[in-house]
């Protein structure tokens, strides 16, 4: 792996999950400080197996374009994780 790449997986991230009731039932994945981003999958399992890899080709993605993705302002040193739970299941 990318030296570059692997310091911006390190970032501490602030990541939101939120479970979605659209035409499917699945989990989504967002992360506040990148826009655009979102990994899905249809059990938190699968979210979870997904995860990585989409951030990973997102951010590659800014690499590839010679761009920095905005980093995180937070100077904490762990990941953020907030669920959104529906208000369906509440």
């Amino acid at each position: 792996m990318n030296e570059l790449l692997a310091y911006y997986l390190a970032q501490p991230w602030t990541v939101r999950v939120d479970e979605r009731f659209d035409d499917d039932h699945y989990f989504a994945a967002t992360i506040d400080e990148l826009p655009g981003f979102v990994a899905t999958g249809n059990t938190t399992a699968e979210l979870d197996a997904s995860f990585w890899e989409a951030l990973a080709a997102f951010l590659e993605s800014y690499i590839e374009d010679g761009e920095d993705p905005p980093l995180p302002e937070s100077d904490t040193e762990s990941n953020t994780l907030r669920y959104t739970m529906p208000a369906e299941a509440a």
